[in-house]
């Protein structure tokens, strides 16, 4: 899902600072450079397929906008899941409910600039990996680092009425006082308490952003 966030912004910070100059011998700097010029060849894998990389729009309703009355598709913004996360999510035993996701319905809406709040989950399933090293190398910095394998998901949430209060503990009566700490910790609880076909090793999660616009998503398609 893009958000404002540049993967390398440090280390482009870091450059710049450099004014031109040579980064030290042997740094993290030095082997960012040669990736970004071109000089040492890079083979970064990803072992997503293309089927699990299929994407599509569910509708949450955002935090940042009221949402009195009764809702309605009209009301809900339209945020991309993919495949792989889907996948991982019925594996995990979270369902929609919880996350507040809507199937996609055309009157809902996209284009506004809007990004939803993310649930990131890192599982125990390690279903494709070619490679359970625990000390793999990094293409870009080309040096070891310390990993745990599992795949991961990355889901949008909003508004739900299956959240409970962040403060009280209640579970909340209308979806407009509902939160985003509330959703945040009662899937923090759910999602440490599921015991499906995987387990969750760790639960962390994005903010709403409202920056600018993105590609428009249609329904989850029929065919794999």
């Amino acid at each position: 899902m893009p958000r404002n966030r540049q993967r390398f912004s440090d280390l482009d910070r870091r450059l710049a600072l450099l004014n031109g100059a040579a980064p030290a011998p042997g740094t993290d700097l030095e082997a960012y450079l040669q990736y970004r010029t071109g000089a040492r060849k890079v083979d970064i894998k990803n072992n997503r397929s293309s089927a699990e990389r299929v994407t599509w729009g569910v509708g949450v309703l955002p935090f940042g906008i009221s949402a009195e009355g009764t809702v309605t598709a009209a009301d809900r913004y339209i945020a991309p899941v993919t495949r792989l996360s889907d996948t991982l999510r019925a594996s995990l035993g979270l369902n929609d409910n919880r996350l507040g996701h809507a199937a996609y319905d055309a009157a809902m809406k996209q284009n506004v600039g809007f990004y939803a709040a993310l649930v990131k989950v890192q599982t125990t399933d390690v279903t494709g990996l070619t490679s359970t090293d625990p000390t793999p190398k990094s293409a870009v910095l080309n040096r070891n680092y310390k990993r745990t394998y599992g795949r991961s998901l990355v889901l949008p949430f909003g508004r739900t009425v299956t959240a409970k209060d962040a403060k009280s503990g209640a579970t909340e009566s209308t979806v407009d006082a509902v939160d985003e700490e509330d959703v945040r910790r009662s899937l923090t609880s759910e999602i440490k308490a599921l015991s499906g076909q995987v387990t969750a090793r760790t639960v962390s999660f994005e903010p709403e952003k409202w920056v600018r616009v993105g590609r428009s998503l249609g329904a989850k398609p029929t065919t794999t």
